[in-house]
């Protein structure tokens, strides 16, 4: 009734795929595997349940009486809302109120969407005041980690989104989901451990 049985399914995939490379690679221990069900199980959860309230409401001839008791609020008011998709406890969790939830896809001057230019990877989108402002250390931290810097001087529709949130920079995951944001500089050498700071154990060496 809402169409989001493959999108959900497409939400799952991209939540394990990445995941599942990185202990593949021995990046990580397999434990991370274990966020997947953490994660993902709260979402698609509350998105079956709001699709079985949806169908009673489609199915029945009663629409008034179906929509009170189906959608009503606290309050008393009847209200439809989308849904925004949200992970459950897992990686990250508790770092940042952003952590666990979706990032828009801004468009690069040169035209191209953030996953063009990312690819299936992690992805640090940060002011460029703030970018301008790290040590070297930190700048080559990220860049050993592999992790692709986007500033506002490569897109500019970054910075308006940045300051939507209230923050300087954060690091998105490869499933697009955040992983943590910082304030200010000082806070960015937290942002640059990846992986192992949002990953719950490493690999045996």
């Amino acid at each position: 009734f809402m169409g989001q049985g493959m999108c959900s399914g497409i939400r799952d995939v991209a939540n394990l795929a990445w995941k599942l490379e990185a202990v593949v690679h021995g990046q990580v221990g397999e434990s991370l595997l274990d966020t997947y069900q953490s994660e993902r199980g709260p979402d698609a959860h509350a998105y079956i349940e709001m699709a079985v309230r949806l169908g009673g409401l489609i199915n029945t001839c009663g629409t008034e009486a179906a929509l009170n008791a189906a959608f009503r609020d606290a309050d008393g008011v009847v209200r439809i809302q989308s849904r925004v998709p949200r992970l459950g406890p897992g990686i990250a969790a508790g770092r940042s109120e952003l952590a666990g939830s979706r990032f828009a896809q801004p468009r690069l001057a040169d035209g191209r969407l953030l996953d063009d230019a990312v690819g299936f990877g992690f992805a640090l989108l940060a002011g460029e005041r703030m970018w301008s402002a790290a040590s070297e250390p930190v700048r080559r931290r990220f860049a050993a980690a592999g992790v692709t810097v986007v500033t506002e001087a490569t897109c500019p529709a970054l910075k308006p989104l940045l300051e939507a949130q209230g923050v300087g920079a954060l690091l998105l995951r490869p499933d697009r989901y955040v992983a943590g944001a910082v304030l200010d500089d000082g806070d960015l050498a937290a942002l640059a451990d990846w992986p192992m700071a949002y990953l719950p154990q490493r690999a045996a060496a």
